[in-house]
């Protein structure tokens, strides 16, 4: 909280708190430490007083001492935090003004006077809706910085209106809608030119009299296919150029000095400019441009300084010669499916980081072509068809190789004392490695999940392990020195054999302990799941409910009974949905010390055709959230989303003036890219529905409409395919009374939401609707076909186009 009085962290309306981002979001070149050192955009260029504001170490804040000046020459302004409209004459205070920062204007409307600012060096208009043509800016020839970012109306800017701008340095006109640029010839001393996201923009007129450039950034303005220019010769200074995520299909001849070119995920380009011009190249970033498929073999005797190349996710089928690169230090080729050799990489001695993970086509890394990097700490081949490993320098910190599943046999691995981390997921031939693991003090991450491991010898010299995964081993039933690792923060034994465990007492780290299948451990044959479910036991064995830490809790389920036919099993279409896993989380606020269960799906969806008569008889009140097995811990910690339940509760308060959103039977959804079927036993039951970050969500009838008839609450957040929350179209007949009992409806960052209701529903369909708030959806055109269908609503919080 106090935080966000000094203005540093705001509060989101999702529940969570951020950084004030317009503040502090300005512009970073920090294009890794192969360029330079981190300077941020503005006071890297801005050399002019900032009034009370003081530049240091590449940034700007505020002074701690000095006299307060009389007249101000400094004011940031962030209007998404003022609850009042800007007054008609607060700014004609301005005219010693020489900074002028203005956050998040949105659509609301603030009189500007620059004719009296003529001592401005830097103006910034961030997120400026209103802004539609800038005509003259003549009476600002002081002007260094100009930011016009996030303008999105804005489409215009005339031929002239910089002319008078000689000093100018950095212009950013990133996500607007300009067409083209006005005339820059003048503006002799620009040192940046960012236009990323200017998805309008197809083309770039001439840029050579821009002298002193240094940055030019297209990055995202997709519709983007030509520059004018056949050459960057003139442009000497140049030193980035980002092109990533355009339509170009080819790059000018000559293209300066650079020393980072990005041209990533574009899908035209086929081929690159063969020059001398690129031999001060640092980093060259081709990943995503899938129809790149060859590189000429002399292409790399020019760029012979290059540190970073990366060509992730292209088609090329072999690596041109590298021996010219002998200040390679990263070499990433990540998904490149086609590629089939690596080539001789012996001169790159000062190599440190090898990704070749899903290269398919990919059968083997020559012998003794690694053994000499002694700088090498990272080596992936995950996922490649490669047979044997070559041989590895000592000195290497990370060794990947999960799904390598034609590795016939692993070399010895006990010389790689430095290793910090080593995955075997998926590899078969994983016998010896078991001995050499006591060798192996310093790893920190181990993942033996889904091998042929049987024995397991001590790992009780790995003190340092904080993630331990034996995943999938059924024939492994002890793991020795566990007992010492108490520095572990992850530990999955799922589907092991495992028979028993230390006391857990001291495992002050553990965040995730997984032993979901672990059906030998027969402490837990009397876990109950509906008190799994509830949240309601307080004691565990091995001293479980001790570990303070722990987030994740995935227990073996053990069936009353065995099976008796194929008809009580488990449908096999809801075995093969996306796996996900569902836990309960106390309607109280104070739950710190309550264990927090997870259950994967099959585990309980079985549970749920052996038991039918489960919801009435154990659950009256329940608050289930469910998101896709893989995706743990993109949410945040178990704090973390108790503190969101508790926000969001509280904003709805605050919005609605009134209760807080119910919890008496209600589900959240998050995080599915295509929804579950098998979902729809537990939606049935639910009064309060909650759809946070789910693409595949475009109205509400696509959770099934027979799902949703007890709804009386709904929470929809970030499902930014949305396009209309009821659509008759995409209902059956006898489903046009669907939200019939819906009392409260929020909408909040639905980026596409255009309608709540498109066709026309039967008149009884919204009849209880009693709140709708609407916010940050800027697609919103009208609420329903006619005024009848929300004829009670009694509280209505529209704010569409907020910022």
């Amino acid at each position: 909280m106090e935080l966000m009085d000094c203005g540093l962290l705001k509060q989101l309306e999702s529940g969570h708190v951020g950084m004030t981002e317009a503040k502090y979001d300005l512009d970073d070149f920090d294009y890794c430490k192969f360029v330079q050192t981190t300077q941020l955009g503005l006071a890297s260029v801005f050399d002019g007083e900032l009034g009370r504001v003081v530049q240091a170490k590449g940034m700007i804040k505020t002074s701690g001492a000095g006299e307060i000046r009389k007249k101000i020459s400094t004011l940031l302004l962030d209007l998404d935090c003022l609850d009042s409209e800007v007054p008609s004459d607060f700014f004609h205070c301005g005219k010693e003004l020489e900074v002028l920062a203005i956050f998040n204007p949105g659509l609301q409307p603030f009189p500007l006077p620059l004719f009296e600012m003529d001592k401005l060096h830097l103006l910034v208009l961030r997120g400026c809706q209103l802004l539609v043509k800038v005509r003259s800016l003549k009476m600002l020839d002081k002007l260094e910085v100009l930011d016009l970012s996030g303008a999105r109306s804005l489409k215009t800017i005339q031929d002239k209106c910089l002319y008078s701008n000689q000093e100018l340095r950095i212009l950013n006109l990133s996500e607007s809608q300009i067409t083209s640029l006005p005339l820059l010839r003048d503006l002799k001393k620009l040192t940046h030119l960012l236009l990323r996201d200017c998805t309008n923009l197809e083309r770039l007129c001439k840029i050579t009299a821009l002298s002193n450039l240094q940055i030019l950034d297209l990055s995202g303005s997709t519709n983007f296919k030509e520059f004018v220019d056949p050459s960057f010769e003139k442009l000497a200074s140049l030193k980035v150029l980002d092109v990533s995520q355009t339509a170009v299909d080819k790059l000018p001849l000559d293209i300066g000095s650079l020393h980072q070119l990005c041209v990533r995920d574009c899908p035209q380009l086929k081929e690159l400019p063969l020059t001398e011009s690129v031999k001060g190249l640092l980093i060259l970033d081709l990943s995503g441009s899938c129809y790149m498929e060859d590189i000429p073999e002399s292409f790399f005797s020019h760029p012979t300084s290059i540190g970073v190349l990366n060509l992730s996710q292209t088609n090329i089928k072999r690596l041109p010669a590298l021996s010219d690169l002998r200040n390679l230090r990263h070499l990433l080729l990540s998904q490149c499916i086609s590629l089939e050799t690596l080539g001789e990489l012996k001169s790159t001695t000062k190599l440190e980081i090898l990704d070749l993970s899903g290269c398919k086509a990919l059968k083997e890394v020559q012998g003794r072509s690694l053994e000499n990097m002694h700088r090498l700490q990272k080596l992936d081949l995950s996922g490649t068809n490669i047979t044997c490993l070559p041989s590895l320098s000592s000195n290497l910190h990370h060794l990947i190789l999960k799904g390598c599943s034609n590795l016939k046999e692993l070399p010895p691995l006990n010389h790689l004392s430095r290793l910090e981390e080593l995955n075997l997921s998926g590899v078969s031939s994983t016998k010896k490695v078991a001995h050499d693991l006591e060798h192996m003090v310093n790893l920190q991450i181990l993942d033996l999940s889904d091998t042929q491991l049987e024995k397991l010898f001590s790992l009780l010299k790995l003190k340092n392990l904080k993630y331990l995964s034996l995943r999938d081993c059924p024939s492994l039933s002890e793991v020795p020195g566990l007992e010492a690792l108490t520095k572990l923060e992850v530990l999955d034994l799922s589907g092991t054999g495992i028979k028993d465990l230390p006391s857990l007492e001291n495992f002050g780290n553990l965040h995730r302990l997984l032993l979901k299948g672990c059906l030998s451990l027969e402490k837990f044959k009397d876990l109950k799941m509906h008190e799994v479910l509830k949240a309601t036991i307080e004691e565990l064995p091995y001293e479980i409910s001790k570990v303070t830490c722990l987030e994740q809790l995935e227990l073996p389920i053990f069936r009353v009974g065995e099976l008796d036919s194929e008809k009580d099993k488990l449908p096999s279409e809801d075995q093969s949905q996306l796996p996900w896993s569902i836990s309960n989380w106390p309607k109280e606020p104070a739950f710190d010390n309550k264990l927090i269960i997870t259950v994967n799906s099959i585990d309980f969806l079985q549970f749920l055709k052996d038991n039918p008569s489960f919801w009435n008889a154990s659950f009256t009140q329940f608050h289930f959230f469910v998101h896709p097995t893989e995706a743990y811990g993109r949410y945040g910690d178990k704090n973390f989303y108790r503190n969101e339940l508790l926000l969001r509760d509280l904003y709805f308060n605050t919005r609605q003036h009134s209760a807080p959103m119910g919890r008496e039977r209600s589900l959240e959804i998050r995080g599915f890219i295509s929804f579950p079927k098998c979902l729809g036993l537990i939606l049935a039951h639910a009064e309060c529905i909650i759809l946070v970050d789910d693409p595949f969500l475009t109205c509400l009838s696509d959770v099934g409409t027979g799902n949703i008839k007890k709804m009386n609450a709904c929470w929809i957040e970030r499902c930014n395919e949305m396009k209309d929350l009821f659509h008759t179209e995409k209902q059956d007949a006898g489903d046009l009374r669907i939200g019939e009992n819906l009392e409260v409806l929020c909408v909040t960052h639905a980026a596409s939401l255009r309608s709540i209701c498109k066709g026309d529903l039967q008149s009884s369909s919204l009849r209880n609707l009693k709140c709708l708030l609407l916010e940050h959806c800027p697609q919103i055109s009208a609420l329903a076909a006619s005024p009848e269908q929300l004829g009670n609503l009694e509280t209505l919080c529209d704010d569409p186009t907020s910022p």
